[in-house]
């Protein structure tokens, strides 16, 4: 209470001094900062006071400064209500509701783009319009609908003071202002965050009055906000089915004129966004879409508009029926497969030239791979190949002119690789009629471009998530166990190439500064494991434990070697699951026999290996890990890994000459006896820290 006194009087004592200093930049600042900082930090103790509304009310002055960077210092205090509004923390006057609605008009009334601003002017108006979103949106929040309508009415009154305008003869169209009205349709497009189903009555009128009032001689201005607005409203327009043909229809039209062509874009992306009502909704009005969009798709100056709209036309195509959607796709795709074929005979004799080619066109067939998703599976045609798998099919003679000329180059193989993973998630098994091409392609380029090694590999990884032969949910018919087998041996053939390859990368003296790569060879050998066992052949086990067990010594990279040693883990771990468990699913009964065979032959090197590494071949951070695969390791066969385990103690000097005798079998005897993982991880942590001479084992134990 006396806080807001002190207040009080500060406010009567300093407001008259308003009109003295509004004329000067330095004061008028300082003191609109002084309020908005006062209402901001006491905005709880002046809300209790009866005089609330005053400060308020001379707040809403000082925001009516037509100086906007100065008027946006208020808007700090108005935020603040907002959140104290939401907490519960505040009570409004009667009167608030109105004074707030006043503020929502000045901002609007700010917002008045003035037609001989300059270049600074411009930008300060630019970030006027930034902060008074945020504040709109707080406004809104506080006083709810009233907020919507009032604008739809001024809404409403400036198209009518536009008609009357019109109607008099001394009033040329193109002379018309539409800047009062651009204004309150941006502060309507504002307040879209924050409306739901019962603002949809108020929403239908406005979007009914804006596409009733549409003329020729609007400014671009106006038509881009227009379209801004269209776009922020598609979450409504979804609810409001009769809508979406006249919104559609001024967006696509739209399309066709180069200065509006971005703003259209963005409206037809949020029309169009995955699984939004309105795109169902626009699946009948997709021939017509085609008809105004394909003559002037060539002609967009911005590759990524081109792009959009690709994407946008792709997502419709998906969600109706394949069969009557072919004749749309064809359309889209049919330039960018001519495209492809004419960039390949080119490149047969420049290289250089063609490349541009490929890279439009690879990025627009990629448009279409990654957006043309059938949600719904029905709509697909029975008997017949999912249509990204015809389009990859048609173009793989251009795929392989690409591969073969440019499989050194980052940029081409960024999008290949892209295109190829987008296909697979999109039209998943039947994929596997153009997947034994793909992977020679992937293979080729993994041998012969070292740094698009890691890219290759995680390629490798989605493929293999897509064709899980363990997480299938499909019959087990005749012809399904044909496509696995196929997808297997694909795969089997593959690993080999990048086994080999990989296994030449260890040699390498600077592998240590692409850790990517062996990170991303060891998730996919762990995703291998997990959804395609049985493509992991025998003599891959032994090159998988040369390559994890090699990183210990040359890999520096946490995330890296935690890759590696996860790998480890979980290969024991199958062993583990064999032995707690009934038995493994039929799948993986070879994979965990040869593992079997495998540690039986390497279990002492492989612990030897890890306490090394744990005791100071590697960082601290990963002796975690190392003690996972040990523990792993112990689950198995508890006395096998103490008989491997004390003969590679018993070794003089190992793991360092920093431990003694007795403390390496008080080692031994605590990992014997701590079941838990957490105390088996404190075991192998306290006897790496003391190996590396920093404290004695044992003291505390």
């Amino acid at each position: 209470t006396v806080l807001a006194a002190v207040i009080e009087r500060s406010v009567v004592q300093l407001s008259p001094l308003y009109n003295l200093v509004k004329d000067d930049e330095n004061n008028i600042r300082n003191y609109i900062h002084y309020f908005a900082r006062l209402g901001e930090c006491h905005a709880t103790s002046l809300a209790d006071h009866p005089r609330f509304s005053e400060f308020i009310h001379f707040l809403i002055l000082l925001t009516q400064h037509l100086d906007l960077s100065i008027s946006e210092l208020s808007f700090v205090f108005w935020s603040e209500l907002r959140q104290l509004n939401e907490q519960g923390d505040i009570n409004f006057p009667p009167t608030a509701n109105e004074l707030f609605l006043k503020l929502v008009d000045i901002i609007r009334v700010q917002c008045i783009a003035k037609d001989d601003m300059d270049q600074s002017e411009k930008e300060i108006f630019s970030e006027y319009r930034k902060s008074a979103l945020d504040v709109l949106l707080d406004l809104h929040a506080i006083v709810g609908a009233p907020c919507l309508q009032m604008l739809g009415s001024q809404l409403w009154n400036e198209i009518q003071q536009q008609q009357q305008q019109q109607q008099s003869s001394s009033i040329s169209p193109s002379l018309l202002s539409y800047s009062s009205l651009e204004s309150c349709l941006f502060c309507i497009g504002a307040l879209s965050e924050n409306l739901d189903e019962k603002d949809d009555q108020t929403i239908v009128n406005i979007l009914a009055l804006l596409l009733n009032n549409i003329s020729p001689a609007q400014p671009i201005s106006y038509t881009k906000t227009l379209l801004k607005t269209i776009g922020k409203f598609f979450k409504t327009v979804g609810r409001l089915p009769d809508m979406v043909g006249p919104i559609m229809q001024v967006v696509v039209l739209s399309l066709a004129q180069p200065t509006l062509q971005h703003h259209a874009v963005a409206a037809f992306a949020a029309l169009t966004a995955p699984k939004s009502k309105t795109l169902v909704q626009c699946a009948p009005l997709l021939s017509t879409i085609m008809d105004h969009v394909e003559p002037v798709l060539p002609s967009f100056p911005d590759l990524e508009d081109r792009c959009s709209v690709i994407e946008s036309i792709s997502r419709v195509l998906g969600s109706v029926n394949a069969q009557l959607g072919l004749p749309g796709l064809l359309r889209l795709a049919n330039p960018v497969i001519s495209g492809l074929a004419a960039s390949s005979t080119k490149a047969q004799t420049d290289p250089s030239a063609a490349k541009k080619g490929f890279t439009l066109d690879l990025k627009l067939m990629l448009s279409i791979c990654k957006s043309l998703v059938y949600d719904d599976r029905s709509l697909l045609v029975p008997g017949s190949s999912h249509p990204v798998a015809s389009l990859m099919q048609a173009i793989l003679p251009s795929l392989d002119v690409i591969v073969m000329i440019y499989a050194t180059d980052l940029e081409i193989l960024d999008m290949l690789v892209a295109l190829y993973r987008h296909a697979i998630l999109s039209a998943q098994k039947d994929m596997l009629i153009v997947l034994p091409q793909l992977f020679r392609h992937m293979s080729h380029v993994y041998v012969l471009s070292p740094s698009s090694s890691s890219l290759i590999l995680s390629f490798f990884t989605t493929a293999v998530n897509a064709f899980s032969t363990t997480q299938s949910e499909a019959p087990s018919t005749p012809q399904h166990q044909q496509a696995t087998a196929q997808v297997n041996s694909l795969f089997g053939e593959t690993l080999r190439t990048i086994i080999q390859h990989t296994m030449g990368l260890l040699q390498r003296p600077d592998i240590a500064t692409r850790p990517d790569i062996l990170k991303n060879f060891f998730e996919l050998v762990g995703q291998l494991t997990t959804n395609m066992p049985e493509a992991i052949l025998p003599q891959y086990l032994q090159m998988f434990y040369d390559i994890a067990v090699g990183s210990l010594s040359v890999l520096y990279d946490r995330t890296a070697l935690r890759s590696a040693l996860k790998l480890m883990a979980r290969l024991v771990a199958l062993m583990e699951h064999k032995t707690v468990s009934s038995s493994p699913p039929s799948v993986w009964t070879p994979l965990v026999a040869e593992i079997e065979t495998l540690l039986t032959q390497k279990e002492a090197d492989l612990i030897r290996r890890l306490i090394s590494a744990a005791c100071g071949g590697v960082s601290r951070s990963h002796i975690a890990g190392i003690a996972d695969v040990l523990y792993s390791l112990h689950g198995i066969n508890p006395s096998y890994f103490r008989e491997c385990t004390m003969s590679v103690l018993q070794t003089e000097g190992f793991p360092s000459k920093a431990v003694t005798p007795d403390q390496k079998s008080t080692f031994l005897n605590s990992l014997m006896r701590n079941h838990g993982i957490k105390k088996f991880r404190d075991t192998v942590h306290d006897f790496a820290v003391v190996s590396r001479g920093l404290q004695d084992f044992g003291a505390s134990t």
